[in-house]
């Protein structure tokens, strides 16, 4: 059975690795059509919220702690099936090795609630451009993980913008709704962010810092 594994990285790193990684895997799979290249970026993406609920918010992790990542997995009529209860993390730090074990044990038996569950994404108001654009900042259990530009014309608002979760991306929509702009993307931003571009980390945060800098800029007038 295939297994993906990250070598060691960076936890900031971590997800653009996975992904790196499981593109690299299947690259003659790709070739010769035997699979979709957004199967993979769907499956690297799932993998990556998964290790992010374990690695960010069970392990408290820091982006400068190093981990490694092991996961079998299969292929099954072109969608990748992970295999989670064969998950090993090294995370490498000043805890102890049977206590990052048990949290992983731990984990494995709650990863099917834990994919299941609905991500709470929070959008904050930045800004209001002059040109009509709405620069809303995207928070997740109160960290910020991606920052929107949205501009309503009629009945349909325009989405561009970037994530960093649950692996990075860039961020294009077209929404159709009535009712406030805010409302709007409070029911489809988890659709949006699913549905979002896997890119490198630098250019998603790129992208999101020149959104940051619009923002201030209209504040400060």
């Amino acid at each position: 059975m295939p297994t993906l594994s990250t070598g060691l990285v960076l936890v900031g790193a971590y997800s653009d690795k996975v992904r790196k990684t499981l593109f690299a895997q299947f690259s003659e799979e790709i070739k010769k059509n035997e699979i979709n290249p957004q199967e993979i970026a769907r499956a690297s993406a799932e993998l990556n919220r998964a290790l992010y609920r374990l690695i960010v918010d069970e392990l408290s992790s820091d982006k400068g702690d190093i981990v490694r990542i092991k996961v079998d997995y299969s292929l099954e009529a072109g969608k990748i099936i992970w295999k989670y209860d064969t998950l090993k993390v090294e995370y490498f730090k000043r805890v102890a090795d049977t206590e990052i074990a048990k949290r992983v044990e731990a984990f494995k038996s709650r990863i099917t609630e834990i994919l299941a569950e609905k991500p709470q994404y929070e959008l904050k108001p930045l800004a209001f451009t002059i040109l009509g654009e709405n620069i809303i900042e995207v928070n997740l259990k109160g960290k910020r993980i991606g920052v929107i530009g949205a501009q309503k014309v009629n009945n349909m608002v325009f989405v561009r913008g970037a994530s960093i979760y649950p692996q990075s991306m860039i961020l294009r929509a077209r929404i159709q709704g009535e009712g406030e702009i805010i409302d709007i993307l409070s029911k489809e931003i988890a659709n949006i962010i699913a549905s979002g571009e896997s890119v490198d980390p630098e250019k998603a945060e790129r992208a999101i810092e020149a959104l940051e800098d619009l923002a201030k800029k209209e504040a400060e007038g």
